[in-house]
Parts: C-alpha cells; structure tokens; sequence
C-alpha cells in the first residue's frame, strides 16, 4: 500500500533523493542517523518536562496568573513562554515597563514555583541592542518545522498554536 502511495505522490518528478538509516534495533539507527546528522545539544532537566506557551500574554499579570494557576491546582509547570511584542520596541531585548514592570520579581516567582521562564527573542531582533543573554543560559530554538540535521542547533519542533486553556490541556 505504501509502495503505491508513494508511487502516485512521484508521478511527474523528474529526480528525488532518499535517505535511509538502517540498523539491527531503534537505538542504532538513532546513533547512526546522528552521526550523519548532528548531535543534539543536552537539554538541561527543567526542559524535559511540561511547557506552557500561547501566541502571547499581554502582560506580566496574565503571565503569572496562569503560572499561579497551574501551581494552585498542583500541575508541574517546568516552563512558561513569553512570546512576542513583550518588548519596548521592535528588536529591542527588553520587556516593556507598562506592561512588564518587574521581570526580576516574576523569574524569582516563577523560580519558587519550580517553573523557569523562556522568553521569545524573534529574528526581527537587532543587535544594534545590547543582549539578555546572561553567562550560562542555555539557547533553545522553537520551531514550527525541522529538517534533518536541526537538532545539532538545539531546534526543538513545536506543535505550533494550540488552544490554552485547562480544559484543552485535560
């Protein structure tokens, strides 16, 4: 069935290059897909567990009050996203004062609650400013699409924008 599948996709192409990675078991194909491809980076522990993202929280306010929530109900929250325009102007590092008056405070919040904050820095971002990339913070790159060889870069593939809401989440 595959076989014809993938003979009517190819109807009309002229050349195509497959890739294939074999071996006696899933760990040695992975070992040597890996070599061919990359290595991906170690992602530190608090990455390995549950993310919260949405397209944006507004506020430092909004921010918290989910963080808040999830704590109150006893849901491990490893990571909370504050994803664009949280900045005071475009491709600036900053976080607005009138919608973020105290980042500090909220990360050492977020910290007691066992949640660490990951903030969305968009290419758009000049580096005419000066960076918020403090010594020994790990980059982990987002995405909403991979290729063989991205997680050498430390790209994690995302599910992209999902509703984010408890009800979803149950």
């Amino acid at each position: 069935m595959y076989s014809e599948y993938l003979i009517c996709c190819l109807e009309g192409v002229k050349q195509i290059d497959f890739w294939i990675t074999a071996g006696d078991s899933p760990a040695e194909i992975l070992s040597k897909y890996m070599t061919a491809t990359g290595k991906p980076p170690v992602m530190p522990e608090y990455g390995l567990g549950f993310w919260q993202s949405k397209l944006r929280y507004q506020t430092q306010d909004e921010l918290m009050t989910v963080a808040r929530e999830y704590h109150r109900r006893g849901i491990p929250l490893d990571v909370i996203v504050a994803d664009f325009f949280h900045w005071t102007v475009e491709g600036a590092w900053a976080f607005a004062p009138v919608c973020w008056p105290d980042p500090e405070t909220m990360v050492k919040e977020l910290k007691e609650m066992g949640t660490r904050l990951m903030v969305s820095v968009w290419p758009t971002v000049s580096t005419f400013f000066d960076g918020l990339k403090a010594e020994g913070e790990n980059s982990v790159n987002l995405v909403r699409c991979a290729w063989a060889g991205s997680q050498k870069y430390g790209a994690l593939v995302s599910s992209g924008d999902i509703p984010f809401t408890f009800e979803s989440l149950k």
